[in-house]
């Protein structure tokens, strides 16, 4: 025979005990909640174990959790305050998260501080840049008169024009001046988008402020810091001057 000690309501002393002609209580592992609330007591030395099915999605308190407690079978774990979770890891205790193939594991961050991945020569963390699905062309030229030094077009500005707008989505970008004149490149248009980043004071000559030159038969490509900003070009008007570039963009 085995007892179990309990406390009732009142909070008086209670045993629940089994025998083996079954007659008596027989007790359940179960803890249901009272009111919605369910209260566990665990310490070190004295943890509580739980077995069998853990739910997908849960919301637990955190502070209810002690190191190496959680179930692998936890998925999503939201604290009830909002607050983050910490979930230690040390050599000999790792935590390790795995993604099969077809199931993508994301590592987001949503605060404004840098998220920060570590890894070893032994052990690297290995990216992949995103594979391009589409590809854009433009073309600028005096052939065409869409290179206007005259122009006051948002795309065509005393002589500046766009090769390519800002874009969240671009994952490359490549263009070659194929000309015989110097190709004159601005980076963005901060603080000087009527002139598409360029500080002019003639198209006769050369801007005052640009991001880089790009000399005759020279191919551009964008670098990954770069690759999602405007660029613009520009080249110093003259009167029998005849040209043409396209650019080339991946999303």
């Amino acid at each position: 025979m085995a007892n179990l000690e309990i406390k009732d309501g009142a909070g008086s002393t209670r045993y629940l005990k089994t025998t083996l002609s079954g007659s008596d209580h027989v007790p359940h592992h179960v803890v249901e909640a009272v009111n919605g609330t369910v209260a566990v007591t665990a310490s070190e030395a004295s943890p509580v174990y739980v077995t069998g099915t853990v739910a997908a999605n849960v919301n637990v308190d955190k502070y209810a959790y002690p190191s190496g407690i959680l179930g692998a079978l936890i998925t999503k774990i939201t604290a009830s305050d909002g607050d983050p979770i910490h979930i230690t890891s040390s050599f000999l205790n790792p935590v390790y998260i795995s993604s099969s193939i077809g199931r993508e594991l994301y590592v987001a961050n949503t605060q404004t501080t840098a998220l920060y991945v570590t890894s070893s020569e032994g052990y690297p963390v290995v990216t992949k840049n995103a594979v391009a699905t589409s590809i854009g062309r433009s073309t600028f030229s005096t052939f065409a008169n869409t290179i206007d030094w005259a122009g006051t077009g948002s795309s065509n500005i005393s002589g500046t024009f766009i090769l390519a707008q800002s874009s969240s989505t671009r994952k490359g970008l490549m263009f070659a001046n194929t000309t015989n004149k110097d190709l004159y490149v601005a980076l963005g248009d901060t603080d000087l988008a009527a002139t598409n980043g360029f500080l002019l004071s003639t198209t006769a000559s050369a801007p005052s402020y640009y991001s880089f030159i790009l000399y005759p038969s020279g191919t551009y490509f964008a670098e990954p810091a770069f690759v999602n900003m405007k660029h613009s070009g520009f080249f110093i008007s003259s009167s029998n001057i005849q040209i043409a570039i396209s650019s080339v963009g991946t999303e």
